[in-house]
């Protein structure tokens, strides 16, 4: 657990995931920042999740605990559904008994991939796997049972150091001299990064919103260009050239998904509209390509 002294009071769970380890590790004025690891705070328990909030009393709640290995999802759909679903629903009714804002993070796999634009917030969504499945329950639970929140779905996050493609892509990329990478899947990789700081702005502008305010609901956050797995690894090997020991003559080869041997049906697009978020918190889109030149990551 790691407490920075300030004013305004953030409890964030998941800060041992890949996406908490970035919120946890900004250093801001104004902001005392609580984070809770799984084994600090089982989401999923909601007496200890009653307990802790109502003792600690914060001001907003950033729900960054997630079931998030999509392939697992499919074959724990029990657990994922807990996390992610159950989790979210324990959160959300802690911070409306202390009058907290709640920032609940979701996902762009909540969508079939249908659509061939990006996705706005009003998009009806329809879940085509157990994970997209278990974070709309996550996000259903949040609007039913807290008034004063905000939904960020958000898309491929990557960081230097947890389990993410681009990081896959790079060990990979050491020891094997063929990948052979889907190139009909497109989304937006988002920089956890970035996606952190965007999150702090908004922590720090709703902590006095009223609940009447018409600003509370969903805000999609992703990267742009919008790309296809495919393009992203090799954007990934190229941006890393200098910095990893890829292996020789390594070649990187486009397939179709139904060639891609898994558990899971993915959306075919789950590209993201920042036009939202932009215009009411005057957050922009992550650059994903500026990111990727900006990491060591650590293999």
């Amino acid at each position: 657990m790691k407490v920075v002294q300030s004013t305004v009071k953030l409890a964030i769970t998941g800060a041992s995931g890949q996406l908490g380890q970035e919120l946890i590790n900004l250093s801001l004025d104004g902001v005392e920042i609580i984070g809770f690891t799984h084994q600090d705070l089982d989401v999923t328990d909601f007496d200890a999740v009653d307990r802790t909030i109502i003792s600690l009393k914060p001001d907003v709640i950033i729900n960054a605990a997630a079931f998030t290995d999509v392939e697992k999802a499919e074959l724990s759909c029990e657990l994922a559904h807990r996390v992610n679903g159950l989790g979210a629903e324990n959160l959300a009714c802690a911070a409306n008994t202390v009058g907290a804002a709640l920032i609940h993070i979701s996902t762009d796999y909540v969508f079939d991939g249908k659509k061939q634009i990006a996705y706005c917030e009003t998009d009806t969504p329809n879940p085509i796997n157990q994970y997209g499945k278990s974070k709309m329950s996550g996000e259903q639970a949040v609007i039913s049972h807290c008034q004063r929140h905000i939904i960020v779905r958000s898309s491929s996050l990557f960081s230097a150091a947890a389990k993410n493609f681009c990081r896959t892509m790079l060990q990979l990329g050491v020891s094997r001299s063929v990948l052979n990478i889907v190139s009909d899947q497109v989304s937006g990789p988002t920089s956890a990064a970035d996606l952190a700081k965007g999150i702090m702005i908004i922590a720090k502008e709703i902590r006095n919103w009223p609940a009447s305010s018409e600003k509370w609901g969903i805000y999609h956050f992703c990267g742009e260009p919008l790309v296809s797995w495919f393009q992203l690894a090799k954007q990934v090997v190229q941006s890393q050239s200098n910095k990893v020991l890829i292996a020789p003559n390594l070649t990187i080869n486009p397939i179709q998904a139904k060639d891609y041997q898994s558990y899971v049906e993915r959306p075919a697009f789950s590209g993201l509209d920042n036009s939202k978020i932009n215009k009411v918190f005057g957050i922009k889109p992550s650059n994903w390509q500026h990111a990727l030149t900006e990491i060591d990551f650590k293999l």
